[in-house]
């Protein structure tokens, strides 16, 4: 079993399929988690409910996004400034 392990391990593609589930299973298991702590603290008729789960769902994605691309990207600087320019053009217009 440890072998196959460090077979899988070596091979550049399925070490990134691996992290990368182990990146989607950390934000299921964190988007849980403080869903649980967050919504079990108001009552079920607050209307801050829905907000605590949009901004868990987005905040979550986002940083599950920025991991992913992370892993699969290997010049993340190249892609930071990618970004930098795109905002810069968005606020130019």
């Amino acid at each position: 079993m440890t072998e196959l392990l460090t077979q899988l391990w070596a091979n550049d593609f399925y070490r990134r399929v691996l992290l990368s589930g182990i990146v989607l299973l950390v934000i299921l298991v964190t988007r849980r988690t403080l869903r649980f702590l967050l919504l079990s603290r108001l009552p079920d008729d607050s209307p801050h409910l829905h907000t605590i789960r949009s901004i868990t769902n987005y905040a979550l994605t986002f940083l599950g996004l920025v991991l992913l691309l992370g892993v699969w990207i290997q010049r993340v600087g190249d892609l930071s400034v990618a970004f930098g320019i795109l905002g810069a053009g968005l606020a130019f217009a």
